[in-house]
């Protein structure tokens, strides 16, 4: 039944959702409802995160829309056919269940984060977060480039054998080697885990994340380092299927790994939101994706690909610090980055480097 909650701005709005949605660990962890407004209705879903990865987000969207146009105009529309979620984990489970220490995809893992002194990634400056157990996050939303130099990008990257998310790992790797004079990149990025169409439809947790290591020297450019991304991460995604966090209950205390459950690492994503099954009816829809500010102890970046602009977020800890790290790593990005569309090169200004 509708409900009169009065005149609300968009941030009591956004508590009001928040409210009524109960946490991802009940089974009622979704809402679905309508906000009405002078001249038209806002229709919303809300769900946690931890429920839905950003495909699942899209797709939800996108259902939405198509469920109101045959209502309300006739339109037809069937929507597809979904995979199970429960089939999926039971999957997920028995790849899991088939690990032993001695796995070679286990091995590789362990191997990667030993090479990294035995601990996971982190963010290349100061976050000022201590020893505390919980940070409320912050959001930062920049620019890259218009979509002349995306394009612009995408070729430099094709040229060198390349892709646009290795150009992305590149790019981070070169600023990572800038910040802290280290030559040893340990990148992480998520990789989906459906497989076939029906699960392509499904909602769910389908991701994970794999590592994408790169070495960064006194004679490393962009040109030289975009092609070893791209072997980096075809390297990454055998591990697509293997969860660090099984690897991390069969390590022993031999192989020295310095990391306790609950870890956290940065996490850079690329998404080419033009490639997302109907974004034409998302585009038309006005439909969006929001996301509120819950903790993060780490520093989480999305770099998105849209039909007029390609657009940057992060999600990092909401200290003072974490603040000025964060913005003086999307501003150097930003300009290693654009050299390389611009230039089709960029040679990083490096300190002394460390192994």
């Amino acid at each position: 039944m509708p409900v009169d909650h009065g005149d609300l701005d968009a941030e009591r709005l956004c508590t009001l959702v928040q409210d009524e949605t109960a946490g991802p660990f009940n089974w009622d962890c979704f809402t679905f409802g309508a906000i009405e407004w002078d001249g038209g209705f806002t229709v919303y879903a809300a769900v946690d995160h931890l429920n839905t990865d950003g495909i699942s987000q899209a797709s939800t969207c996108l259902e939405l829309m198509t469920l109101y146009m045959n209502a309300a105009f006739g339109a037809g529309a069937e929507l597809p056919s979904v995979g199970s979620y429960i089939d999926y984990c039971a999957r997920e489970r028995a790849i899991s269940r088939q690990l032993t220490r001695r796995s070679p995809h286990v091995e590789r893992w362990i191997e990667l984060v030993r090479a990294n002194e035995g601990r996971l990634p982190s963010f290349p400056l100061p976050l000022g977060t201590g020893d505390e157990g919980y940070t409320r996050s912050a959001l930062l939303n920049a620019t890259v480039f218009d979509e002349a130099a995306a394009q612009r990008f995408e070729d430099v990257c094709r040229e060198l054998g390349s892709n646009v998310i290795s150009g992305v790992m590149a790019t981070a790797a070169l600023v990572y080697a800038e910040f802290t004079g280290k030559n040893e990149y340990f990148g992480m990025t998520p990789k989906s885990t459906r497989s076939g169409a029906e699960e392509m439809n499904s909602v769910g947790w389908f991701t994970s994340l794999i590592p994408v290591p790169l070495t960064v020297d006194d004679t490393t450019t962009f040109r030289s380092l975009a092609p070893q991304a791209a072997r980096s991460y075809a390297a990454g995604k055998e591990l697509t299927d293997i969860s660090f966090h099984r690897v991390l209950e069969l390590a022993e205390p031999r192989d020295g790994l310095d990391v306790v459950p609950g870890w956290s690492v940065p996490m850079i994503s690329y998404i080419d939101v033009r490639k997302l099954p109907g974004v034409e009816i998302f585009e038309a829809g006005n439909g969006c994706l929001f996301g509120n500010r819950g903790s993060s102890e780490e520093v989480y970046m999305w770099v998105n690909r849209f039909p007029t602009t390609t657009s940057i977020t992060f999600l990092y800890p909401n200290t003072d610090i974490a603040r000025e790290s964060v913005q003086r790593y999307v501003e150097r990005f930003v300009e290693v980055i654009s050299t390389a569309a611009e230039q089709g090169d960029y040679r990083a200004s490096l300190p002394a480097l460390t192994s």
